[in-house]
């Protein structure tokens, strides 16, 4: 284990805390964008950044067994290795985790064992375990994106499935939580939680 002299986090690697200190105390921004002034420590952030700021959509690596695109060839090889080859050989020490990539399973290590957010917002304080989550909170946050948009009314959402719940619930009038006790149903989960303490006082 690995810890850091300044704040004393403890980290898998030394590699992961060099990121840390380089990240977290020595604000390093190495990666620079070509079109404007913006830097970042993060490479993924960078590509974030052109995809959202300039329009920069383009995944040059195709794979040829399905109609996957992405914008690494590092991340294309572990597709084809998880989902066509299925080849998982490493695994987690901890519990039965596998993955097609060593550096997937350090990481699910850090995050599900040792509970460390490795994915720090660089306008504000949020930290994420994952990369699409630190993603997500960049584009709701201080991108103001919702790129999904309800056909029936202005309903905006940030990702797919959460408009697939305002279609089901606001338009189609879908309410798939019942109550086992009575005839009680609901749109949400939360609701009938509720519903269930306080009129059979039932604790879930």
């Amino acid at each position: 284990m690995q810890v850091c002299q300044e704040c004393q986090l403890v980290y898998v690697s030394k590699e992961s805390l060099k990121v840390h200190v380089n990240r977290m105390h020595k604000k390093l921004k190495p990666h620079k964008c070509e079109e404007c002034d913006y830097s970042t420590y993060q490479k993924n952030m960078l590509k974030h950044h052109c995809m959202s700021k300039h329009n920069m959509y383009e995944k040059p690596y195709k794979c040829e067994l399905c109609s996957y695109e992405t914008i690494t060839k590092t991340v294309l090889k572990k597709h084809v290795m998880a989902i066509h080859l299925l080849e998982k050989p490493f695994k987690c020490k901890e519990c039965d985790y596998r993955s097609s990539s060593k550096c997937s399973v350090q990481k699910h290590f850090m995050v599900v064992h040792k509970k460390i957010k490795l994915y720090a917002c660089e306008m504000c304080n949020y930290e994420a375990s994952y990369p699409t989550n630190l993603k997500q909170h960049i584009m709701a946050i201080h991108d103001k994106l919702k790129p999904f948009q309800c056909d029936e009314c202005a309903y905006k959402a940030l990702r797919k499935f959460t408009l697939n719940q305002h279609i089901l619930t606001k338009h189609k009038n879908v309410k798939p939580f019942k109550c086992t006790e009575c005839d009680y149903v609901t749109t949400y989960n939360s609701n009938l939680i509720r519903h269930v303490k306080r009129i059979h006082k039932i604790k879930k």
